[in-house]
């Protein structure tokens, strides 16, 4: 009588081999996909270390509340109690909260239709970063690009962030 365990055992070995050698192709795909769609490891930004990666408007709309989130996008409105109070063109009032969006403000075609277009950003953890980015003292951040860091959460009624730690300016494209 044949002993057929040890072909099985063989078979069993080089399946599971080539199974976990697959995952890794995947992961390793997965990631260049994220590179080629504009993320990045930020390493640090005004001294803080940035954990995780930047993500565009939209995609922040669907981190979880409470989860810590990099976000690129343009600064494209000031705020102040709710969005229906939103300054998208000057002059600015308010100095507590910015709104930025994947586009910048078209001053022909206005384009945000939907709260999902806007993540509103609070600016009140920081002194100074309130100084140095609320719009109704600097009207020059009008539709500048800008990389954010704080905690996912609900602010003036919409999706947003509060506690922002970090920040860049990006200097605009031509």
């Amino acid at each position: 009588m044949l002993n057929m365990r040890a072909p099985i055992s063989v078979f069993l070995a080089i399946f599971l081999f080539l199974l976990s050698a697959c995952e890794k192709a995947v992961v390793a795909e997965e990631q260049e996909q994220e590179a080629e769609q504009g993320e990045e490891t930020p390493g640090s930004i005004n001294g803080n270390s940035i954990p995780g990666t930047f993500v565009t408007v939209r995609q922040a709309q669907w981190k979880a509340e409470g989860e810590q989130v990099c976000v690129c996008g343009y600064i494209v409105a000031s705020a102040t109690k709710s969005m229906e109070n939103a300054d998208f063109y000057p002059p600015f009032a308010g100095s507590t909260a910015i709104v930025i969006a994947d586009e910048k403000v078209d001053v022909d075609n206005f384009i945000y239709d939907t709260d999902e277009d806007l993540f509103t950003v609070c600016l009140t953890h920081s002194k100074s970063m309130r100084a140095a980015l609320n719009m109704e003292s600097h009207p020059e951040l009008w539709n500048r690009k800008i990389v954010i860091c704080g905690t996912r959460a609900t602010y003036l009624g919409c999706t947003g962030m509060k506690n922002a730690y970090a920040y860049r300016l990006v200097d605009n494209e031509n």
